[in-house]
This record gives C-alpha cells, structure tokens and sequence, in this order.
C-alpha cells in the first residue's frame, strides 16, 4: 500500500517469463484517495490481510475503512465501510472460525481514554456487501488500558498482534480434577504492545459469548421497546460504562525497553514471537507456558533499529532498517559474551530471572477469569501470570550473517574536495537511534581486497611472470628496489597461499640492480615469408647496466642467460653508459639510454641475441619515460613508440621507419614531467564506431592527461589532465568485467575505460601505490598486485562508476548537521546523543559539537551544550584578523524548558578552533568566542558579506562582527537589522551578498543583504511549503518542499 498524499494498493504477480527469468508486474490498482470530511487517519495507516488470504481491511481515513475481497491473492472487489471508532491506533484480525471475520481495535475515545474491543466484518442482508458490525464483537471483551501501561499512546502508538490458537502442553503433575475444571487448549486472543507492559487477552469461550450476546440482545430490545428518552439515555450510558472497564489481561510482562517498533511470528510456533524495540533491542516473547507462569520474554541481541523484521527459516530473521544497514541474521543457540557483541540491558528496578528457571515455571491464576470480569485497579503485583517472568542477559544470540548498506535518513550533508583533487565526495550525517553514522560517499570503482603482503617496502616497480607465454597463470612476481631486484615464488594453495623470496634465481638474473622493465616474451619465426610467435620460456630484463634475454628452467626454478645487450654494443657517438626507462611487449624492447638515445629492439629467430630495429638520437634531451606497448594488448608488436622527456615536459609519439625513429606528432609542454605513458584503444576493433587510440600519460605531480591520437592526420586532440593528488602517476592495462582498462596508481587511484566513445574515470579508494601489475591465478583470477606504502596487496577491481560509501560509525551519537572547516581540514559536526530508555521516562536532551579529521576522523576535541539544549544549525566561515584569516565556527541551539516542549529560546555560539602546527591535530582545542541569547529556535545561518544571517522562527537576524580592540582575534555580535515578514523560517541557501529564505509554512523569498539592511528583491507568493533551499547561483535557486519535490526556480 502507497502511503498519503495519493493511498493506492497494488496488486503484483511475481511470474516466469518466457526467456527463463523472474518478473514483478502490476496485475491491478485500487486508488484509495477520497476526500471525506473527518480527513486521513493520524495514528494508523496500514493494510491487514487475513491469513486466509479471502478478504484485506485498508484503513487510511478517519472513520471509513475499505474491505477488499480477495480470490487467490487476486483483486475481486472492495467495500467500503464506516468505522465508529475515530483515532485508530492499531488493527488486526482476530483468529476465528473458518468463514467468520473480526478485527481488533485499539483506539482513543473522544475523553482520551485507550480502548480495545472488537467488531465482527459481516455480509449485509440486502446488497451481500462486506460492511462492519455497529456492535461490538462478543468474541473479544471491550476493554479500557490504563495510561499507565501505555502512558504515550499518540507519541508511540502501541500495536495489536493477533495470536492464533494453539493446544498448550499439559502439566503433568496436575490431577484429574483439575483437568476435568479447566482445559489447557488456548482459545487464541490478542497482545496489546508497545508500552510499559505487554498485555494478552484470550478470545471469549463459546459459553462467553452466548452470555454476551443475551445481554446484547436485551439491551436492543429494551432500546426498541422503550420510548423514555430518559431511560434510553441511562441505558446507553450504562453500556457505555461497562465497555469502558478495565478488564484484567489473560497474561502480562514488563516490557524493559523502548518503543516497540516490529514484530514477526515464528513459522510452526505460533505462540512465539520476536520482538523489536526503536533501539534495536531483539527479544523473544513465549506463550508456550502462558496457562502455567504467563509470559516469557528472552533478550536475544541488539540489531539495527528495525522497522521490520520477517522469519524466514531456521532460526533466520530478516531486518529490514529505515535508520540503518538491514541486516541478515541467525539467532544461535549459545550466547556469545564478546566485546562487539552488544548484550542487551535491563533497566534498575525490573525484575529478571535466572535462565535456568525457564522450565520451572508454578502454576498460579491457573483457571480462567470470567468474561466479564472486569479490574478497576491496575496493581496486579500478587499475580504471577499478570507479571510474566524476564530472562536476565547472559550474553548475544544475534550473529549477523550479511548488512545491507544504508545511508539513509540523510539529515544534513555537505559536499566537499578534501584533497584538491577535483574529485567531489558528499559526507552525510546519517541513521538514528543506536547507529548514528557518517557516511563519506563518492563515485568510483569498487575495489576489492583479497589479500595483503606486509613487509615488501620501498619498491620502484612491480611484475608478475608466468613460465612461459602463453600460459595462463602466474607463477613469479619481480619486484624492484632502487638498488636490487627481489624474486618471488607465488604459491597458490588456497587458504595456504603463500609469497616465498627465493635467493637462488639461476645465473641469469640480475638481483643487484634495480629492474626497470621485466616480461614474458614469444619466440619469432617465419612461416611462408611472414613473420609469425610462438609459445617461449623466455623473459627479457632491462637494467641499468643492459638488457638480457634469460630462458626459465623449470627444475632449477630459475632463469639462464641466453643473450644480452649492453650500452657499449651501440657503436654511437656520444657517451652513453646506462639505461634510463624501458618497455617491453610480445616481440619488442624499446630502450631509453642517457643521452637521449631511443633504440627499439628485438630478439632474433634463433633466439640467441637482438637486433636493433630503430632508433633516434636527440642530444639535448634526457628520456623521462617509454613505452612500446601496443595500442591493442593483445596484439604481438607496436608500430608506435611514445616517449617523454625531462624539463621541456614534452611526450611525443615515434614510428620506425627504415632504421630510424621518426616523429609523427608531439604534445605541447605539460603541466609536470611524464613518469609513464601508455598508447591504447582499449581492445575496441579497427573499424567499430568506438575505435579510437589514446595517448594517456601519467605526470609526476600526481596528475593524469590524455589526448586522442590520429595516426592519419597526426594529430592529437582533446587534451584533458585530471588530479589524482601530488604523487606520480604509474599506468597499468587491466580488465574490469571483461572491459579493458588502465589502472592509474599514484597518491590516488582510479579506472579508466571507455564508455559511449568518452574516456570515463572511475576512482579507487586507494591511496599511496607507487606501481601494479596484472595478476591471475587459480585463486586470484584477473586480479592486480599493488605495491604500497607499507607492502603488497592483491584486489580486483568489480565494477565501475558505483557508489563507494564509506561509512564511519557513531552509535548513539545521532550527527544532526555538518560544516567543513578547509583551513582545519576538519569537519564540524553536531550530534544528539539519543540513549534508550524504557518507554514511558524522561529522557533530557543531550548535544555535543566534535571536531573530526578528515582524513581518518579520529575526534580532535568537543564541545558539549547545557542538558535539554540541541544545536539544531551549523556553519563555518572565515574572518579576517589583522590580515590573517581565522576560521570560525557558527553553532545555533534551541534550549527546551523543563516544564514544557515548546522551544522559546534559543542560542548562537561562535567557536574558534586553531591547530597547534598547522592542520589539525589531537590537541586541536574548541575555544568558544561569544554567544547571543535568540529568540526561538535558530533554524539556520550563514556567512554573507562578513556578517552573520540567522533565521529564528519567522525572523532573519543580521548581525555584525565587532572586534575587542584587546584581543583582535575574539568580537561580539551585534544585531543590525531584523526582517519580519513569515511564519518560520526553517531554511537559508546563499550566494555573493543575497541570501534565500525558505518559510516552510509558505514561500520563498530573495533578500539582498545590503549594508546594515535587508532589501527584499523577488518572492514566490505561491504554498510552496519548502524544507530545504539553496542557491546555486544569481539565476538558479532550488527548493525542496514536504511533498518530496524539487522545484527550480529563477528570480525575474
């Protein structure tokens, strides 16, 4: 059922299609929405089906209720029908014979007084329509509650479980007498729940409710038969009297917690049923024993706060959460006693009885009360089944198996580039009750980590080999140092995989220097005149000293040297010495040597040396970075080499072409020097709409740039950079989801791919990585090897352009508004501290303004308001002092009186907080600066022009900055003018020197913010009823109004 302002039913089949997969589909609507004049209902809105599946009762109007008549689970047609009672609390169907029908009603009467009784839903003699009784229901006895059971009953409307009837085990120690005066069978009835004690009051016995409708009958006849106004009058009252009595419950228990917010059965035990409260305490409430020692209620755990809970099989419960992750669980058997376990708590002065004591329940107020006996004392305390029995915790039973991710209620959010990157994630103040959140989201790839390798630091470059080309695992990794390359022999045994240095690595590789290209390479022959590859064990090595052709030996578990090239085998002028970077793809080795010198190699057919294919020789320019890497990674060979070069910062594609290395196109200078360079076209075939090669060059102050290469015009075009913080870029081709990639490795990560003919960026949530390489093995298939700040780690990446959320949990800390403090790098945050307490008590309100990092979000100090004061608004800004700029931190309150809910005064302080060397840190201190009593609650501020705009009730409040001549740093506020023209102000959004003021009860307005002034320039005279607005600039203003829209608009 759809919920107001437009109430609907939907009617959903849930079939096979014809290809195999599952479908949802709507197979009818009823429209609900009418416009009756007693309006919608306040405290019950709800849709109950009866277990038969026959008929539906849908209650969304005061007084009315529509019956739906149903045919296996299909619509077949509704009723509608007048409900006497007018504040509907809750509802449920009672259990009752087959083909007979009747609610339960939990209600308000017109002098406040809760009431439980029954209606039957009947057939109507002359149109056969489903209508309810004007009666009441002799089959569950009116009753009246007492407040002090449910002392809130519009604040936390209780609810009605019904239970079924069941067969209850018979004591075996009871005589026959006594079986022969009461019979254990359990007639079935309804709980009352959700105050201060749960109540359940059995169904009327057959006998019962004979007696009660002889007494009905003879008040309807004597109604009818007598014509005294009078005695008509007395009658009535007299069965008005008797349906509001107190009448003692079956059964009772305290109910230690807070507001019962769910509940589910248990399948096959009908007389057991779960429990949960607003703070995700979870219980389970017995009926197994309820003729012998009442009701029985088991803590189990806590959980997130559930809205609502659903069993689904084997000790298997699904809760669903509106303020936090819904989450999978199982309820075990053992408790468990550790530390992250949350034990639930029971409140002083409630009694609890020892676990063991389950099964020795006496057997007191045994025989059944009369049906019409009624108890004007509330004080059962003599009465054991009127008290139940609580289980005191020992421990959790809850084992969560799976969460699913929440972020919402969202109350407060702010948007923020906390690395000067580029990249915009949103920080959310999140949940509620026990899981309060901060949820730092943004959009990215999502990486998954698999394992981790500590120890391996200080690395230059990374590689993984496989013992010959076309084999399809790896089985080595090479990782380099700035002075030695160290040889690794993955192990992959499952659980047991392991990472083995191996110091013994033949007589062929060079361990004493650092690598600086590594890779598996095929053999080249000719067949019919042309140029073919072949499988090879054989890898090439480039260091600085020279390149070397080593061949793998399986039984040594290491390589041999077969050929090597070394600088003084150029016979070039110049002096040439060393290696500086190098690439290495299928059949090519393109080398960078000092001096400038590109020479592109490759290894000859029998395998035993190189020849030297092409090269060019710049004088004047040192290689910073090469790449021979072809545009297609599967490809064996590359037409194109591209390079780069220091101080000019210049990269430039190179084609061979008789012997020589010939330019064909060159960017222009680039922000920073290019550490690594890639040419791709991300797999997509020569000839398809999304062909397209790409130059895409990883530059040394952390950034990442790409052009798109024409090979026919020699151009390159559309040059982007994108930031991905301050240190160098490393570019490795991956594949996500079978989409080739490149990984981008620096102070950050991110993806990228081709999407709709655009190069997309998805970013990593990782930090710090100075190189990766592709990986695959059995288990670790398409996978990256990392090296980080602090060793290796093995991950994939999943998907891209998802939703990353990190989530940093508060508990019963409920965050309420958010600022970001750019001079701190820090967030300002306002919290509720909500704990649970049992329903029915004071609870004071408790606030704290924090200061967390915004990196880890550890606390770097706190402020904590008077008891019964909530900030309920937020902002930082900056003031400039003597030249210098100072951050500042603006916090309004509303401060609730002790003897009444009404906010009439409210607070706005002025924080200072300045870290001891330069950003913040853990002795970062919140000084308060000044504050201003207000009148009302301050609903919002901003910072415009230097001043302070605040919005109190209907007031917008300017206030001006006056400095103490003693003290520069501290001022005073001093209120310059005051505009009165709403009804409350709840909301504020800026730009430059005007602010927009959403009145929730009204419109919108834009007011100038002159000198010591307001000057109102545009309004929206329309009920636009907005909760939130902002302004994004002169043009653009967007609000959010109660009926879930955004509305743009634009001043005229």
């Amino acid at each position: 059922m759809i919920a107001h302002p437009d109430p609907e039913i939907i009617f959903f089949t849930y079939a096979e299609r014809t290809d195999g997969r599952m479908e949802l589909s709507v197979n009818y609507s009823l429209v609900l929405h009418e416009r009756p004049t007693t309006g919608t209902a306040e405290f019950f809105n709800d849709l109950l089906i009866h277990p038969s599946g026959k008929l539906a009762v849908a209650h969304c109007y005061s007084t009315r209720i529509k019956i739906i008549e149903l045919k296996a689970g299909n619509y077949v047609g509704d009723y509608d029908s007048v409900l006497p009672e007018r504040n509907v609390l809750s509802m449920a169907f009672l259990p009752t014979e087959e083909e007979e029908y009747a609610l339960a009603i939990l209600h308000l009467d017109p002098m406040q007084r809760i009431q439980l009784l029954g209606r039957d839903i009947v057939t109507n003699d002359e149109s056969e329509d489903w209508e309810l009784s004007p009666f009441p229901s002799t089959i569950l006895q009116p009753t009246a509650i007492s407040n002090k059971t449910i002392p809130f009953p519009t604040e936390y409307p209780p609810h009605l479980i019904p239970v079924q009837p069941a067969d209850l085990p018979e004591d075996e120690d009871e005589d026959e007498d006594e079986k022969e005066d009461d019979s254990s069978d359990f007639l079935g009835g309804v709980l009352v729940v959700g105050g201060r004690k749960l109540l359940l009051y059995e169904l009327a016995t057959p006998e019962g409710r004979a007696k009660q409708k002889g007494k009905m009958k003879r008040l309807q006849d004597k109604l009818k038969g007598n014509s005294d106004p009078i005695k008509l009058k007395e009658a009535r009252a007299k069965q008005l009297e008797r349906d509001a009595r107190k009448r003692k419950p079956t059964a009772s228990v305290d109910w230690p917690w807070g507001e019962m917010t769910a509940w589910c059965d248990v399948e096959g035990a009908p007389l057991r049923f779960f429990l949960a409260d607003a703070f995700g305490t979870l219980s389970l409430l017995s009926l197994d024993s309820v003729k012998n020692s009442g009701l029985l209620l088991i803590p189990l755990g806590v959980t997130s706060p559930a809205t609502s809970l659903t069993y689904l099989t084997n000790q298997v419960l699904y809760v669903g959460s509106h303020l936090g992750d819904s989450q999978l669980i199982t309820i075990s058997q053992i408790p468990s006693k550790n530390e992250d376990q949350v034990v639930p708590e029971i409140p002083f002065g409630i009694q609890t009885h020892d676990r063991t004591t389950i099964a020795s329940g006496t057997k007191k107020g045994k025989q059944r009360a009369d049906d019409d006996m009624d108890v004007d004392s509330s004080e059962q305390d003599g009465d054991e089944l009127a008290n139940g029995r609580i289980i005191a915790p020992d421990g959790s039973y809850v084992r969560v198996v799976q969460s699913f991710k929440n972020i919402g209620p969202i109350v407060d959010a702010v948007m923020v580039d906390v690395e000067g990157s580029g990249q915009q994630q949103l920080v959310t103040c999140s949940g509620g009750n026990n899981t309060g959140s901060l949820n730092v989201i943004r959009n990215g790839s999502e990486y998954q980590g698999l394992a981790s390798i500590p120890g391996i630091m200080n690395l230059t470059g990374i590689w993984a080999t496989k013992p010959n080309f076309e084999a399809s695992e790896h089985t080595h990794i090479i990782a380099s140092t700035n002075s030695q390359t160290l040889f690794y022999r993955f192990n992959d045994a499952g659980a047991d995989t392991s990472l083995v240095q191996l110091s013994d690595t033949g007589k062929g590789l060079k361990t004493n220097e650092r690598t600086l290209a590594f890779g598996n390479i095929q053999r080249r022959g000719t067949v019919a005149g042309k140029a073919s590859y072949f499988d090879s064990n054989q890898v090439v090595q480039v260091v600085k000293s020279g390149v070397y052709l080593l061949e793998y030996d399986r039984a040594l578990e290491g390589y041999i040297e077969k050929a090597r090239y070394l600088p003084q085998d150029l016979r070039l002028t110049g002096n040439i010495t060393e290696i500086v970077a190098a690439s290495i793809n299928a059949s090519q080795i393109a080398v960078a040597f000092n001096g400038g010198l590109v020479v592109l190699l490759n290894v000859n057919e029998t395998s035993n040396g190189f020849n030297r294919l092409a090269f060019k020789h710049d004088h004047y320019r040192e290689v910073s970075a090469i790449s021979c890497l072809p545009a297609t990674s599967t490809s064996p060979f590359s037409p194109f080499v591209a390079v780069s070069y220091w101080r000019t910062n210049h990269a430039e594609i190179l084609q061979f072409s008789q012997e020589k290395l010939v330019t064909v196109v060159k960017t222009d200078a680039l922000p920073a020097i290019v550490r690594s360079l890639q040419l791709f076209n991300f797999n997509v075939q020569k000839g398809l709409p999304d062909y397209q090669i790409y130059l895409i060059c990883g530059l040394g102050n952390g950034s990442l740039a790409h052009f798109k290469f024409d090979p026919k015009a020699k151009q390159l075009l559309d040059k982007k950079i994108v930031s991905l913080g301050h240190a160098p870029v490393s570019l490795t081709v991956c594949e996500v989801n079978t989409k080739a990639s490149i990984f981008a490795a620096g102070n950050r990560a991110t993806v990228v791919s081709l999407d709709n003919k655009k190069l997309v960026h998805s970013p990593v949530m990782l930090k710090d990585m100075v190189g990766a390489c592709r990986f695959n093995s059995k288990s670790f298939p398409n996978s990256l090897v990392l090296a980080g700040a602090e060793g290796l780690t093995i991950g994939r990446v999943l998907d891209l352009n998802k939703l990353n959320v990190r989530t940093i949990p508060l508990g019963y800390d409920n965050p309420r508004r958010i600022a970001y403090i750019p001079l701190l790098r820090c967030f300002a945050v306002a919290c509720t501290i909500a704990k649970g307490i049992r329903i029915g008590e004071f609870e004071p309100v408790k606030s704290v303004l924090r200061l967390y990092d915004d990196t880890n979000f550890t606390v770097l100090s706190e402020f904590k308001c008077d008891v019964n004061e909530e900030i309920t608004s937020l902002a930082g800004f900056t003031h400039k002092v003597e030249g210098k700029e100072f951050s500042y931190i603006c916090a309004g309150s509303v401060i609730y009186p002790d003897e009444d809910n009404k906010p009439v005064q409210g607070r706005l302080r002025i924080f200072t907080a300045v870290a001891q060397d330069g950003p913040a840190t853990s002795n970062t201190d919140l000084t308060l600066v000044t504050s201003e009593d207000i009148v009302g609650c301050v609903y919002a501020v901003k910072s415009v022009n230097d001043k302070l705009v605040v919005a109190a009730e209907s007031a917008v409040i300017l206030f001006n900055f006056v400095r103490d001549a003693t003290s520069p740093a501290t001022f005073t506020l001093e209120s310059a003018a005051t505009w009165y023209n709403n009804y409350i102000v709840s909301s504020l959004g800026s730009y430059g020197d005007h602010i927009v003021t959403g009145d929730q009860i009204s419109t919108v307005s834009l007011i100038k913010v002159s000198e010591n002034k307001f000057e109102s320039e545009a309004r929206d005279f329309g009920p636009l009823c907005p909760v939130a607005v902002e302004a994004l600039n002169e043009r653009h203003i967007i609000t959010a109004n109660v009926s879930l829209k955004l509305d743009p608009a634009t001043p005229e």
